[in-house]
């Protein structure tokens, strides 16, 4: 059994120093949301344990579908103090409307650029690839075997991708379904290790990929948030967004695209406002994505939902631990592609979670194994009111799914023990390399 912590030793011995490592996936910070605050938390979890990071990523422009303004040229590279990873950012194609044939040329441009780029690190460093960005993946792959470079590569599955492309009704199962699923596969066969986000993604590429169990690592995503019980912050963040002491909050926060569906969430406020009984629900949506325009067009004239700009991270702290429930909404389509970021944050903030989701997604799992809320079915608005109802009804069951919430993430989603698991893995990763470049030297 390899040791999950890192010591003294290691750092003094000298391995850790000579760990070279990049980091390659389209994500990183300032994106608020999605997978950039795990990618941002890797890198800088790495070289704050002495590890060489060097991070390569694209241009700011999630959820927005827009590239940051603030960042110019062609790439930049961020070399704060050599105690942070230094962070080369490469510009690409962003569309503004990302279907899948959009999504798939923006990953092809990326990974053009991650392919002619010019890292520092050494010709045996070790590569760390977040998925979904799969072309990008699949260049690292090619570009080792062409070079023979001895480093290992590691693919980290966030996301699906033609899973996810079907499930969300962009396309139809068929010829580029059929490809995106070949290049998925390709990849996960060629390279090192697995890592993936939940015990649902690993059996889905056991059985649909038919990639052998003991390649795969589970590291669950950490929550990137911290609760500290200020209810005069609490309060003055509600009176400052209009909020009620009454009101009861409702809150979704983070992407508003295909896969979250969240039409389903504007007909629930639809119906509470036909109901006296839920006259003083309001249902708040925080962040951004290509379907908020179509969001808000729905919603207009109705004073019960509102809409939020991206926030710092302080402030969305604030908001989820000012909300009295955090929700989580699946389109009825979707099934298994993704276990959304969101929960860890929730879970953190000590407030009830509602989700709608199929029984049996890696929502509902988590869900279940935090008993942090109520699961109700996808697509049907009544039942999110019906769950609000009870949570306030029932005498100290908000209360206790709050707190449910919090232990589960003490016990099972620290950022600490994530990145420890990743720094064993780089251990192995290494000492394999170091073996075969010892047995090439005594074969000449």
């Amino acid at each position: 059994m390899g040791r999950s912590a890192v010591t003294v030793h290691d750092i003094e011995s000298g391995w850790l120093k000579m760990a070279d490592l990049n980091l390659v996936g389209i994500n990183y910070w300032p994106e608020p949301t999605g997978i950039a605050p795990y990618m941002t938390g890797l890198a800088e979890g790495l070289a704050g344990r002495g590890i060489d990071v060097e991070v390569i990523t694209g241009y700011p422009h999630y959820p927005a579908w827009k590239t940051d303004s603030t960042f110019h040229g062609w790439s930049t590279c961020d070399l704060i103090d050599v105690k942070r990873p230094a962070v080369h950012r490469l510009r690409h194609y962003v569309p503004s409307q990302p279907s899948v044939p959009r999504r798939l040329l923006m990953e092809l441009a990326f990974a053009v650029r991650v392919v002619t780029h010019r890292h520092g690190n050494r010709d045996d460093a070790d590569t760390i690839c977040s998925s979904p960005t799969l072309l990008s993946a699949a260049a690292v792959l090619l570009r080792k075997k062409v070079s023979r470079q001895k480093g290992s590569v590691t693919v980290w599955v966030q996301d699906f991708y033609g899973l996810g492309a079907v499930e969300t009704g962009q396309v139809k199962a068929g010829r580029l379904v059929a490809a995106i699923r070949f290049v998925e596969g390709w990849v996960l066969r060629n390279c090192d290790h697995v890592v993936v986000i939940h015990t649902s993604f690993k059996s889905h590429i056991v059985h649909d990929y038919k990639i052998r169990p003991e390649k795969i690592s589970i590291i669950k995503n950490w929550t990137h948030t911290s609760r500290k019980d200020r209810l005069e912050d609490e309060r003055d963040i509600r009176h400052e967004y209009g909020f009620g002491e009454t009101a009861t909050v409702v809150l979704h926060a983070g992407n508003m695209g295909r896969k979250q569906g969240l039409e389903n969430v504007v007909n629930a406020a639809r119906l509470a406002l036909a109901a006296e009984s839920n006259a003083d629900m309001v249902f708040v949506f925080l962040g951004d994505g290509n379907r908020r325009t179509a969001l808000e067009d729905a919603a207009r004239g109705m004073p019960n939902v509102v809409f939020i700009d991206p926030v710092d991270s302080t402030t969305f702290q604030l908001l989820l631990a000012a909300a009295d429930v955090l929700l989580v909404n699946e389109a009825a389509t979707v099934q298994g592609m993704a276990v959304p970021s969101k929960l860890t944050s929730y879970f953190a903030a000590g407030r009830p979670v509602i989700a709608a989701t199929h029984c049996g997604t890696g929502t509902a799992q988590e869900l279940e194994a935090a008993g942090a809320g109520i699961r109700v079915e996808p697509d049907a608005p009544a039942e999110i009111l019906g769950a609000v109802a009870r949570l306030s009804s029932v005498e100290g069951l908000a209360k206790t799914c709050g707190e449910n919430g919090k232990r589960y993430v003490e016990a099972n989603l620290t950022e600490d023990a994530a990145i420890n698991k990743f720094v064993t893995l780089i251990r192995g990763s290494k000492q394999k390399t170091s073996a075969l470049t010892q047995s090439e030297g005594a074969m000449k």
